[in-house]
C-alpha cells in the first residue's frame, strides 16, 4: 500500500509575502487604501520592528527578559481574525435566542457598487435600508423578530460586490398579545410580566415547576399590585429617584419616621 504525504498547508500570510510586492507595483492605482493598510497589518503581525514590542525583565536579573511582539488586531490576519471572530460568535450566541431562523441576502444592483467603493461612508446604508425593510414587513404583520446582520464586500469570485446577510428568527414577539411592564395610573396599579427568564435565560432552573403559569402561556401573564394593597412596594413616585429624594428631604424628621413606621406596618 502506499501512502501518500499530504500536502503541506501554506498560511495566506506566506502567499502575500511572496507576492504582494510584485501585485502592488503592477496594480497599485486601482487598490484602494484600506485594502493596501490591511494586508500590510496582516503582514507586519508580530513583527517587534514594524508594530513593536513589549519588554519584561527580571529586577533582580535585568540580563533575563522576554520580548513580546504586538498583534495587528485585524480581522484579515490568520491568528488575530480566528480570535475576534470566535468572540464575535461567543457575544451573539448569548444575545440571540434559541429558536429557529433564517438567512436572508441584500444585494446591490451593479450600477450602485462604483458608487459605494468611491463613498465607503454609504456601506452604513446597507445596514439600516435591510433593517428597515424586514422590520416594516414584519410590523405590518404585528411581530417583532430578532435580526443580525453582517456586511460583506466581497463575492465569491473576489469581486466588488457588496452585500448584507441576515439571520432572523422564526417568528418573534407578538406585538398584539405583549404586555409591558409599568404603572397604570387610571387604575392605580403597578403590571409586571412573566417573561420566562427561568427557563430561557443562561441561568435557567433545571427542572421548572410543573404549575407554573407561564407554561400554559407561551406570552407570560400579568400580575398587577395595587398600591392599596401594596404602599410600600407600589409608589407612583420610584423609590430613591430624585423627585422621591426632594420630597423626603422637605419633610420633618417625625413626618419621615411616622411615614417609614406606616410602611412596615
Amino acid at each position: 500500500m502506499e501512502i501518500l504525504s499530504s500536502v503541506p498547508k501554506i498560511p495566506i500570510k506566506e502567499i502575500f509575502k511572496d507576492n504582494w510586492p510584485n501585485y502592488l507595483a503592477t496594480h497599485q492605482d486601482s487598490i484602494p487604501n484600506y485594502i493596501s493598510t490591511t494586508i500590510e497589518k496582516m503582514l507586519f503581525c508580530r513583527d517587534p520592528e514594524k508594530l513593536g514590542y513589549h519588554k519584561y525583565a527580571c529586577p533582580e536579573h535585568p540580563d533575563q527578559y522576554v520580548v513580546v511582539p504586538h498583534s495587528c488586531k485585524s480581522r484579515f490576519c490568520n491568528s488575530c481574525g480566528r480570535i475576534l471572530t470566535d468572540k464575535w460568535v461567543k457575544k451573539i450566541n448569548s444575545l440571540f435566542p434559541n429558536v429557529p431562523f433564517h438567512h436572508l441576502c441584500f444585494t446591490l444592483p451593479k450600477e450602485l457598487r462604483k458608487l459605494l467603493k468611491e463613498y465607503r461612508f454609504l456601506l452604513n446604508c446597507l445596514f439600516t435600508a435591510s433593517k428597515e425593510t424586514v422590520l416594516s414587513f414584519c410590523k405590518q404583520r404585528k411581530f417583532l423578530p430578532a435580526i443580525i446582520l453582517s456586511l460583506h464586500t466581497f463575492g465569491k469570485d473576489l469581486k466588488d460586490n457588496p452585500h448584507i446577510h441576515m439571520l432572523i428568527s422564526s417568528g418573534g414577539i407578538d406585538l398584539k398579545r405583549e404586555r409591558q411592564n409599568g404603572h397604570d395610573k387610571q387604575k392605580k396599579r403597578v403590571s409586571l410580566v412573566c417573561r420566562k427568564q427561568c427557563l430561557t435565560s443562561p441561568l435557567a432552573v433545571p427542572n421548572p415547576i410543573k404549575n407554573c403559569k407561564y407554561l400554559e402561556n407561551e406570552c407570560g401573564y400579568s400580575t398587577h399590585m395595587s398600591i392599596k394593597a401594596h404602599p410600600r412596594p407600589v409608589c407612583e413616585i420610584p423609590r430613591c429617584s430624585d423627585r422621591w429624594k426632594k420630597i423626603t428631604n422637605l419633610r420633618s424628621a417625625s413626618e419621615r419616621s411616622n411615614g417609614t413606621t406606616k410602611s412596615f406596618n
